[in-house]
């Protein structure tokens, strides 16, 4: 059985009640079965994948991996992953780097695949900084699932310190 996040109202009190229960809500969910199974496979996996290819030939991690990105409605575009994935990110040509979703450009940083002989893959820490935006990601598209302007908040929660801390113009 997983586990639904509870959002009773819409608008300000549904943001308030959700604020307030969040951490345990958020806690209940990534305790779930479904996303116990799926972080488990993918912290026993990961350290042995050393090429795109090899990622993307694995859809299970594929799908826990393109979640921790917000990308999980390209799962079935192989090629086109694969290609972001070992073009990597330091060359100016790059295809992550073309893209205006910049989204592809920090899978494929994470990653690693293109840039250096040896992947980030193989990091101690990686599997944990990948699981951690899968859960976040997750947990916010389940309540996405109750109250889509829910998720909206959180994900502007998310993202508006990093757009923040971006160095720009005045005038941007």
């Amino acid at each position: 059985m997983s586990f639904t996040p509870v959002v009773p109202f819409g608008g300000y009190p549904g943001w308030s009640f959700l604020i307030r229960s969040r951490e345990a809500q958020k806690a209940a969910f990534v305790a779930s079965a479904s996303v116990q199974r799926d972080e488990a496979y993918f912290r026993e996996k990961i350290g042995g994948v050393s090429t795109a290819q090899a990622l993307v030939a694995d859809r299970r991690l594929l799908s826990v991996a393109l979640a921790a990105f917000g990308l999980e409605a390209d799962i079935d575009n192989r090629y086109f992953l694969r290609k972001v994935l070992e073009d990597g990110t330091l060359k100016s040509d790059a295809l992550g780097n073309k893209l205006a979703d910049k989204r592809y450009l920090e899978f494929s940083k994470a990653f690693g695949f293109g840039d250096y002989a040896t992947p980030r893959t193989v990091l101690s820490d990686f599997a944990d900084t990948i699981l951690a935006s899968y859960e976040t990601r997750r947990f916010e598209a389940a309540v996405g699932a109750q109250d889509n302007s829910m998720r909206l908040a959180l994900n502007a929660e998310r993202e508006l310190g990093a757009l923040a801390r971006r160095a720009v113009s005045d005038d941007a």
